[in-house]
């Protein structure tokens, strides 16, 4: 794990990581399978000042790369939708987006931008169910923004300090991050289910 860590480092301190930054953010919204988080976390790690400019960066792609993959599933779900179930997610995650589209769009982007279950799974279920594009965006755009914007305000005010403590404790880092991942699926099982 601490070679691959080293290695986005690496990547994060290449005159084009912002552009690959907020492309990778972009397409992960839609059907790339690897999150951003990594490549985000090493560039604060890398230059803590610039954090803002670019969590705000993967903020705005992201929401971008949500309308992407709305109008994947709102235009060309029937042809795609093989490749999708095959590839990128099941048919178990497409049906339960489905079921909380029905009850709420904006509440279903919303939760579901906050939670570990891969955001491209409600965006292109909520173009495939045509749901209206308005709450849609809102939800992205509530949802999305501050699962980033914690990261580059963290680094921003405390930067030196948390980069000092992730190489020190990465193990435990990395526990940190999977139980705060499994708490968020809980809370969104709780909240969308009672």
């Amino acid at each position: 794990m601490k070679k691959l860590y080293h290695a986005v480092l690496n990547l994060a301190g290449h005159p084009h990581a912002f552009k690959l930054l907020c492309f990778v953010s972009f397409i992960e919204s839609s059907f790339f399978p690897i999150p951003v988080y990594p490549l985000l976390i090493a560039m604060c790690i890398q230059n803590p000042k610039k954090s803002l400019y670019y969590s705000l960066g993967t903020a705005a792609a992201s929401v971008c790369g949500a309308l992407l993959g709305y109008s994947i599933g709102y235009y060309f779900w029937e042809a795609t939708q093989g490749f999708f179930f095959t590839y990128v997610f099941s048919k178990e995650f497409f049906d339960m987006a489905a079921g909380h589209y029905q009850q709420n769009t904006f509440l279903a982007l919303f939760l579901g931008s906050l939670t570990p279950i891969p955001f491209k799974v409600f965006t292109i279920t909520g173009g495939a169910m045509h749901v209206p594009i308005l709450p849609f965006f809102l939800g992205a755009l509530c949802g999305r923004s501050p699962r980033f914007l914690v990261i580059g305000l963290l680094f921003f005010f405390k930067g030196e300090s948390i980069k000092y403590w992730i190489e020190k404790h990465f193990t435990t880092f990395m526990c940190v991050v999977s139980a705060v991942l499994i708490a968020a699926i809980l809370a969104y099982k709780f909240i969308l289910h009672g």
